[in-house]
């Protein structure tokens, strides 16, 4: 089953989120609470199953789940793309509340995350 076509809005405007090939990406949807996730936002996972930004109360280097792939506003919960797996550009990726992004090198390998 694959993402349902409504759901398929990637950005096709260049940044620098992506920095390599070596490591595939891995692209997935999550549903995600209401709100405004932005691309290259680093989320969290908690044992709850709730979401967060990394950096923001609940949600640091051991909880990182995924990077979000598209900006989207929602109004209520629902689903947004997300990395899974790949190589990043750290100073493209946004955390919460000067969070150390050096923080999340390490446990975002165990994952296939490679932020350089």
């Amino acid at each position: 089953m694959g993402i349902p076509k409504e759901e398929l809005t990637i950005d096709k405007k260049p940044d620098r989120l992506l920095k390599g090939t070596t490591v595939p990406n891995l692209v997935k949807t999550e549903k995600l609470a209401a709100g405004t996730w932005k691309r290259g936002m680093v989320i969290g996972k908690k044992s709850d199953g709730t979401f967060g930004v990394i950096g923001d109360t609940g949600f640091d280097e051991t909880n990182i789940h995924a990077i979000v792939l598209e900006t989207k506003i929602l109004a209520a919960d629902g689903l947004i793309q997300v990395y899974f797996s790949g190589e990043f550009e750290k100073t493209a990726l946004i955390v919460a509340n000067s969070f150390d992004i050096e923080k999340l090198i390490t446990p975002a390998r165990k994952l296939n995350m490679i932020i350089d």
